[in-house]
C-alpha cells in the first residue's frame, strides 16, 4: 500500500493524509525500513510485488503536522542519494546516529550483512567494510530488529533460511575513529 496515516494522540484517533494524484510519493512496498532524523520521516528501499527491490530514498519534515497537527501542508520529497545501486534491498534496518542513517543486511538476490551509512545532509551513501574475524560477525540475514544504545548499533534476531535468536554490535564511534579510506566504499 501507499497510503500514510498520521495517529492524534489528543483524539486517540487515525487520520489518512491525502496527497494530488500527481505528488511524489513512495510507491506501494513492503519489508521496508523507516527512521526519523530530527523532525523528518524517512522511508528506505524494500520491495513491490514479487520481492522486485528498490533502492529508493523518501522523506518528509513533519514540523508543520507537529506544531499545528494538520496534514494538509504534508509533502514527499525524492533523495537523490549517490551509489544507491548498493542499497538495493528488502528486510534490513535502519536506524539513526548523530543524523545519519546506517542501513544494516536485507536480502537482494541473496541475505546480506553489509553495513551502509547514509548522511542526508549531502545525499551520499558509504558502504563500511567491517574488519576482524568473520566468525565474529553476523551472518547475512534479513528480517531483524536494529537500534542504537549510546554510539553501539545493536542488531537482534532475523532470518536467512533459520531462524537467530542473536545479538550483535559495533561501536560506530571507535569505527568513525579508526576509519580510513580502505574501510569506505563510495
Amino acid at each position: 500500500m501507499d497510503d500514510l496515516w498520521v495517529f492524534n494522540f489528543k483524539t486517540l484517533g487515525w487520520t489518512e493524509v491525502k496527497f494530488e494524484q500527481d505528488a511524489v510519493k513512495p510507491c506501494a512496498r513492503r519489508f521496508h525500513s523507516s527512521c526519523m532524523i530530527g523532525n523528518e520521516i524517512f522511508v528506505i528501499a524494500g520491495c513491490y510485488g514479487k520481492y522486485r527491490c528498490l533502492k529508493d530514498v523518501y522523506s518528509m519534515d513533519i514540523t508543520g503536522l507537529i506544531e499545528t497537527g494538520k496534514t494538509k501542508d504534508l509533502c514527499w520529497v525524492e533523495r537523490n542519494i549517490s551509489n544507491s545501486s548498493m542499497l538495493t534491498r528488502w528486510g534490513h534496518s535502519s536506524v539513526v546516529y548523530n543524523d545519519k542513517i546506517y542501513v544494516f543486511a536485507g536480502r537482494f538476490s541473496n541475505d546480506l550483512n553489509d553495513l551502509l551509512i547514509i548522511d542526508p545532509q549531502s545525499n551520499s551513501l558509504k558502504t563500511i567494510k567491517v574488519s576482524g574475524n568473520t566468525n565474529d560477525q553476523p551472518k547475512a540475514r534479513r528480517r531483524h530488529c536494529a537500534g542504537f544504545v549510546g554510539s553501539c548499533m545493536i542488531a537482534f534476531g532475523g532470518f536467512n533460511g533459520e531462524y537467530f535468536n542473536d545479538l550483535f554490535y559495533i561501536n560506530v564511534f571507535e569505527l568513525s575513529n579508526k576509519m580510513d579510506n580502505s574501510n569506505i566504499l563510495e
